[in-house]
């Protein structure tokens, strides 16, 4: 009877273990490909980083795709000729099936911000879509230098940013992150198109400027011709992600020693 308490114990242990290290992986982004519909199956592409080396099986007719935080995604006939680039922004709860109405032979990807989702740092482009010449700002560096067009932007975890053409320019414009980022203690806050002149950033803003960021729902954005129609841009985004950050994480530490007691205890 003891040692068949002892096991129960055990795997309840071990199953919560489980739960809590599956949870806490959310944080990290990733990609993920099928040649299934919704996701069937083994996948056969994972990746965690940019590449262009993501070969697509042969005669597949379909693609399905997890993602983790925000991605650019480009399907390819060649390594140099891509007809579909798109953003991609997810939790990794929602599978994407597209048919393939082409050749498609390769998959290119970038990831946008840092692996984890929450490093100081805001990323603007010249132009919409994440498309021009980048900038960026962190937490030590700030930028000043001459005013430059920005008509994108992005920037992870929970901060606030403030920026203007100049050092010397009246106002600013504060932008925070959302209500879901806050909570979580990280994902994405971005705009797919914003019309600004930035020559000087900083990291945090004055508490009496009200923020012009808002809260929205995950979209996609396509910019070229597409499978799927093209939903309208939000003004700001944010990724929706599992929370593991923050009083409510737990360690590997705290969960061994949640074992370790259940086990004394199946012993008494």
């Amino acid at each position: 009877m003891e040692k068949l308490q002892f096991f129960a114990t055990l795997a309840i242990c071990t199953f919560f273990l489980a739960a809590i290290q599956t949870a806490s992986g959310q944080q990290a982004q990733f990609l993920s490909f099928w040649n299934t519909a919704s996701c069937f199956g083994t996948a056969f592409a994972n990746t965690t980083n940019s590449t262009t080396s993501i070969t697509v099986p042969v005669n597949s007719t379909t693609l399905s795709y997890r993602a983790n935080g925000l991605w650019e995604i480009q399907f390819c006939n060649t390594s140099t000729s891509c007809h579909t680039r798109f953003i991609q922004a997810g939790n990794g709860a929602t599978c994407i099936t597209d048919l393939v109405r082409v050749n498609y032979t390769r998959i290119h990807v970038h990831r946008y911000g840092d692996l984890d989702q929450n490093e100081a740092r805001i990323t603007f482009f010249e132009r919409t879509l994440f498309t021009g010449p980048s900038y960026s700002a962190t937490f030590g560096t700030p930028l000043d230098t001459t005013a430059r067009l920005a008509g994108s932007y992005f920037f992870t975890g929970v901060n606030s940013w403030q920026h203007k053409p100049g050092q010397n320019s009246v106002g600013g414009v504060c932008l925070n992150s959302s209500v879901e980022v806050n909570q979580r203690g990280y994902g994405f806050t971005y705009s797919l198109g914003i019309n600004a002149q930035v020559g000087w950033v900083r990291h945090g803003c004055n508490t009496t400027q009200p923020p012009l960021t808002t809260s929205t729902l995950r979209t996609t954005q396509r910019p070229t011709t597409t499978l799927r129609p093209t939903p309208t841009t939000p003004t700001n985004n944010t990724v929706r992600t599992t929370q593991t950050n923050g009083a409510g994480k737990l360690d590997n530490f705290a969960v061994m020693s949640l074992i370790l007691m259940f086990m004394a205890m199946s012993f008494r």
